[in-house]
């Protein structure tokens, strides 16, 4: 349990057999190039997963998010 790390989605891409996630990635702090794919197989149940930096992805999650007035932080 503790190798575990959050990352931060900012993006997305897809082309109907797959979704990516651009994300930024703690373990690679310089660089923008980190895509979570997943695989949308309908062989495949559940979808499978994978990253872009070669690392097993053993499964992701959303957390709640609301945007806020970064003013309010003055």
């Amino acid at each position: 349990l503790a190798k575990n790390h959050q990352g931060v989605a900012w993006g997305y891409l897809g082309d109907g057999s797959q979704a990516g996630l651009r994300i930024y990635d703690p373990n690679w702090p310089d660089r923008d190039d980190v895509i979570i794919t997943i695989h949308l197989d309908n062989a495949l149940r559940p979808a499978s997963l994978s990253q872009s930096t070669g690392e097993p992805l053993l499964g992701w999650f959303g957390l709640p998010y609301a945007p806020t007035d970064p003013r309010a932080w003055r």
